[in-house]
């Protein structure tokens, strides 16, 4: 070859090999690149699930849902033991990541461990059940969540005949747990949980919690407790005592949720009891049917803001049931009816202790008696800038004051014939009016 052309002699090679490089077929799993941080593993066949029902990550595991739903369930548990013996931290944490499917744990539960997320694939489509019960306090759980773990977009369901059946169970001093778009179900036992929290602090957000049947039946029952609950629904129906949420001796604040109880013999949207403290802003609680009715029931200290609360269908309808402690209501809308009950008795607030209510509505109609508020014996209200009507029963009270303290002022109270009974009481009426816009005395008469 003349010299002149020797240049391109390395020129040509190199253009050669690039292009038989090019026609070499890439390898799909070589070929692919894997994200920072991540080592795919060999999957993981079990000897009882379905083959190859795991695939494990350096520190997530996909579960497979191409069994049974029992065999799901095992591989589930076995997933979870697999975790277990890695020792999760803060520093490596785990996820559990769950495919569409059933996954039936029969009488056993998954207990989950700090610093692990479980994650379904939706409310909907992600399943996990159990029969487990307990017979004594503290429950056992479907699902048990302990410290620094989030579950998310997955259903939890719990049905069985023990004395004790729940959904979800949060065991003592647990803390930072979280529930993001959780559907929790219990029925079937004599006290039924949606989730049972035990001395823990967590935060529900976008959840459902439900539970239904037996003696005592909450969505949601908290136990010396803290927790925050936004954009969720908690409800019970059907149990000789239903509680749409249950907070005995804890703290709760809530935003943005529905509170609901039904069809049994004493139906309690909210119950805040024995010393508990709730904070309650844009938010509604009812319920209905049963012998005892009350949208809020507070024994311990309790704030509602902007708030609806409705007690309907009973034989004793009370919007908002202050018993034992100290309320203070603003801004919301309370009501109580006869839905058809005519021996009814019907209170759109009722007080037995002290409550301050300001720019607010309180309506009581039908039954036998309609009371926009009672103040009790030896209870202290004050309202202020606010309406209380009555109408529709056989005796109509916009205010009834038996033997208490009350002070109205700026407010109308609207029944006829007569706007208040002011029985024994000591009642004070400053620049209110009735329901003809006729100025009440100072004795509110």
């Amino acid at each position: 070859m003349s010299r002149r052309y020797n240049h391109y002699l390395s020129l040509v090679v190199v253009l050669l090999l690039g292009l038989a490089i090019s026609l070499i077929p890439a390898n799909p799993v070589l070929g692919s690149p894997q994200p920072s941080g991540i080592q795919v593993q060999q999957s993981i066949t079990l000897q009882n699930p379905v083959s190859n029902s795991l695939v494990r990550y350096s520190h997530t595991l996909f579960v497979s849902s191409n069994g049974t739903p029992t065999g799901n369930g095992t591989s589930l548990l076995a997933a979870m033991t697999i975790i277990s013996n890695s020792n999760p931290t803060a520093a490596t944490p785990y996820l559990l990541k769950l495919e569409p499917g059933q996954y039936d744990l029969g009488n056993q539960a998954l207990t989950l461990l700090s610093y692990v997320d479980l994650e379904g694939s939706g409310e909907d489509i992600t399943v996990i059940s159990s029969t487990i019960g307990s017979s004594t306090v503290p429950p056992s759980g479907t699902l048990i969540v302990p410290s620094y773990s989030e579950t998310r977009f997955l259903k939890v369901a719990n049905s069985g005949s023990s004395a004790y059946q729940t959904a979800i169970f949060l065991p003592a001093n647990a803390i930072n747990a979280r529930f993001t778009h959780v559907t929790a179900s219990a029925s079937g036992g004599t006290n039924s949980y949606g989730l049972y929290n035990y001395f823990g602090t967590f935060t529900v957000q976008e959840s459902t919690f439900s539970a239904s049947g037996g003696t005592n039946s909450s969505g949601l029952y908290n136990n010396l407790g803290i927790f925050t609950v936004q954009n969720s629904t908690f409800s019970a129906s059907g149990g000789t005592n239903s509680f749409g949420l249950y907070n005995t001796s804890g703290t709760a604040t809530v935003q943005n949720s529905t509170f609901s109880a039904s069809t049994g013999i004493t139906n309690t949207g909210f119950y805040n009891y024995n010393l508990a403290t709730a904070v309650v802003q844009n938010s509604t609680f009812s319920a209905s049917g049963g012998t005892n009715s009350f949208g809020f029931q507070n024994d311990g200290t309790s704030t509602v803001r902007n708030s609806t609360l409705t007690a309907s269908g009973g034989s004793f309808n009370l919007g908002f049931y202050n018993n034992l402690g100290t309320s203070t209501v603003q801004n919301s809308t309370l009501s109580a009816s006869a839905s058809g009950v005519a021996t009814s008795s019907n209170e759109g607030l009722s007080n037995y202790s002290t409550l301050t209510v300001q720019n607010s509505t309180l309506t009581a109609s039908g039954g036998s008696t309609s009371y926009g508020l009672y103040n009790s014996s030896g209870s202290a209200s004050t309202v202020q800038n606010s309406t209380l009507s009555a109408s529709g029963g056989t005796t109509n009270y916009a205010l009834n004051n038996t033997a208490g303290t009350i002070k109205v002022g700026a407010s109308q109270l609207a029944s006829l014939p007569i706007s208040s009974n002011t029985g024994l009481g000591a009642s004070i009426c400053i620049n209110s009016y009735n329901a003809n816009f006729t100025a009440l005395n100072s004795s509110c008469l």
